[in-house]
């Protein structure tokens, strides 16, 4: 044998020997660390579990806000038909207020909408703006002409079949006094709590007794708050009786209905006969579907459509196809948009008589109250009630998290990880905005997004079988 071959053998045995010892001293560590990673297996199910638990209740509570927003991010971005509802909406807009912006308008102005009404018979004439001039500081009764105008609009109202006037709910301007009580339109088939509906002790604002009673009223209150406004109050409480809106009141009129054919859950229906169910919170309000789709016209163009088609002339707008709608009469010029809405309301242009080309553009997520009913009512009309999914997709989501967190221990490297998570998050999103296309339902983002962050953040401080070579 020669000395390169014995040398050779020397090396083979130095080598394996080495190999056994190191062996031998990593095995402990490979246990330690097969058994560290067992239990943080076993920790990031249990976690990911209570973890779940806690963003599912939060997100309906601490951080509805956040999923608010997603909502308006859905409602606007997801691509979905908008069947057309049987509401008109007309505009008192800057055209139909003139060059010197005169409000309130006169009772002259509100006499020719309703004979247009009555001559084309309109499903449903209703005024949003209050019929009251007691509280005109400043304007004449002579320049409103109400005494000239006033006793025939009284008479133009009792001749209408189906009217619905606007009047609102307040408080008394001294606290200490109790005003009389009113007889107003009250729901008696009302269930659950009703401390949360917006109390009200008064009427603010009201058109005469001689219009009210040739008339149905519904109160026009809407939320007064800096933030968007995504629902509308749909029950009112006025001195422990519960009342409806004016926005449900139109519901139940279109439908043929009578107010005992309603039955209010609060906390989670209004059933209108057996037509609709309404979906609403604990203070009776419903989100309002903003792309639910409604006509628009101006005022003065539907006075336009009435004396062509009165002169035989075929009229620009179709203004016999309101018989079997909803026509509403509300202002909306950019002074009356004091309302924040989540999304852009499609608005046709405006038509001011002093539009300069240098004015500013108005804020398009600014909203009248009269836009807000009106959506509110195409809501009913067409069924689009946004809804949040239930506590079993919370559940589903929750078990799913607790599958991938088992397994993502496995992953070799912490940035793998953190791309998977990211794509998963985002084909969430694409499957978020298929659903609400589809069926109206906002699947959770909180919850998904915050379990995935958790999974990543938790992996990247557990033993890894790379830490072990």
């Amino acid at each position: 044998m020669t000395l390169s071959s014995r040398v050779s053998e020397f090396q083979i045995i130095i080598s394996r020997s080495f190999s056994g010892k190191i062996c031998a001293l990593s095995f402990p560590a490979n246990l330690f660390l097969v058994r560290a990673m067992r239990r943080s297996a076993l920790q990031i199910v249990f976690l990911i579990a209570l973890f779940g638990w806690f963003l599912a209740v939060e997100s309906r509570r601490g951080l509805d806000f956040v999923e608010a927003a997603y909502g308006d991010w859905l409602d606007a971005n997801a691509p979905r038909l908008t069947p057309r509802s049987s509401v008109t909406l007309i505009e008192i807009n800057e055209e139909s207020l003139g060059r010197e912006k005169r409000w309130p308008w006169s009772p002259l102005n509100y006499l020719l909408f309703l004979q247009a009404a009555q001559q084309h018979r309109f499903g449903i004439a209703a005024i949003e703006p209050v019929l009251d001039w007691s509280r005109s500081p400043g304007v004449s009764d002579e320049r409103l002409g109400r005494f000239q105008y006033e006793k025939n609009l009284q008479d133009a109202i009792r001749r209408m079949p189906k009217i619905l006037l606007g009047a609102r709910l307040g408080f008394p301007d001294d606290p200490d006094l109790i005003p009389p009580l009113e007889v107003v339109p009250q729901l008696r088939r009302v269930t659950g709590d009703t401390t949360k509906l917006p109390p009200f002790t008064a009427i603010e604002q009201e058109p005469k007794e001689e219009m009210r009673l040739s008339a149905t009223i519904g109160f026009t209150n809407v939320p007064a708050t800096p933030t968007n406004v995504r629902t509308i109050p749909l029950l009112f409480s006025y001195r422990g009786q519960v009342v409806p809106s004016f926005a449900l009141q139109a519901a139940i009129m279109w439908l043929k209905l009578t107010l005992d054919d309603v039955q209010v859950v609060v906390g989670s229906q209004i059933a209108l006969g057996s037509a609709v169910k309404i979906p609403i919170d604990a203070a009776g309000s419903m989100r309002v579907d903003f792309r639910a789709s409604l006509a628009r016209h101006g005022s003065a163009d539907l006075l336009l459509a009435a004396q062509q088609a009165e002169q035989k002339l075929p009229p620009f707008m179709p203004i016999d196809d309101l018989q079997n709608q909803v026509v509403l009469l509300t202002r909306t010029d950019p002074a009356a948009r004091t309302l924040a809405l989540p999304i852009a309301i499609s608005r046709p242009k405006s038509k001011s008589v002093d539009e300069v080309a240098s004015r500013p553009p108005p804020n398009p997520r600014a909203g009248a109250p009269g836009e807000l009913i009106a959506h509110a009512i195409a809501t009913i009309q067409t069924k689009s009630f946004v809804r949040r999914s239930g506590m079993q997709v919370d559940i589903f989501l929750v078990l799913l998290a607790m599958t991938a967190g088992f397994f993502a221990l496995h992953v070799p490297r912490v940035q793998d990880l953190a791309l998977f998570a990211l794509l998963a998050v985002l084909s969430y999103l694409l499957l978020a905005i298929s659903v609400f296309g589809f069926w109206l339902v906002a699947l959770p983002l909180v919850l998904p997004a915050g379990l995935a962050a958790f999974i990543v953040i938790f992996a990247a401080i557990s033993p890894r079988e790379t830490r072990a070579a």
